[in-house]
């Protein structure tokens, strides 16, 4: 069988290690899927403002959108997102590195799909490689052309 912090390290998300891996055929795609359970690793939640708990406030589980890994081009993060009760901010969601507030999918995919933009193929080509919508690509691309842009 294989280790624990080789499955960890392959998923590499800081902070969080892997408790399960679910193997599926999509529904409406048709493709291989993969479910990647996670649970936080070690203890202290972060506010936005930057202060950090030892508790929380509450919790919900959370899926997000993740690069594809080998022949299961539909792969998902599930993880507990915890809520904090910042005396400053008051409830709010903890921040985490790898995902923005409210988005599907995580800041990795983001990044392949933006470069991926910009090897000057169509959004459709790029959303099908990915198994992505093609409005989400475009809005993918036009935040990363955004940030590329000087102010």
């Amino acid at each position: 069988m294989v280790k624990q912090e080789y499955i960890d390290q392959l998923v590499g998300v800081q902070g969080y290690q892997v408790i399960a891996l679910h193997f599926g055929e999509g529904t409406e795609s048709g493709g291989k899927e993969l479910v990647i359970e996670l649970t936080k690793a070690k203890g202290g939640f972060l506010c936005h403002c930057g202060r950090e708990f030892d508790s929380y406030y509450d919790c919900s589980w959370r899926m997000v959108r993740d690069l594809p890994y080998g022949p299961y081009k539909r792969s998902w993060l599930a993880f507990p997102q915890f809520r904090v009760d910042c005396p400053e901010c008051g409830v709010v969601t903890e921040k985490l590195a790898f995902c923005e507030p409210r988005l599907t999918y995580t800041k990795r995919l983001a990044a392949e799909v933006a470069l991926s933009c910009r090897e000057i193929r169509s959004l459709k080509a790029v959303a099908g490689e990915y198994a992505l919508d093609w409005k989400t690509v475009k809005e993918i691309d036009k935040q990363a052309l955004e940030e590329e842009l000087p102010t």
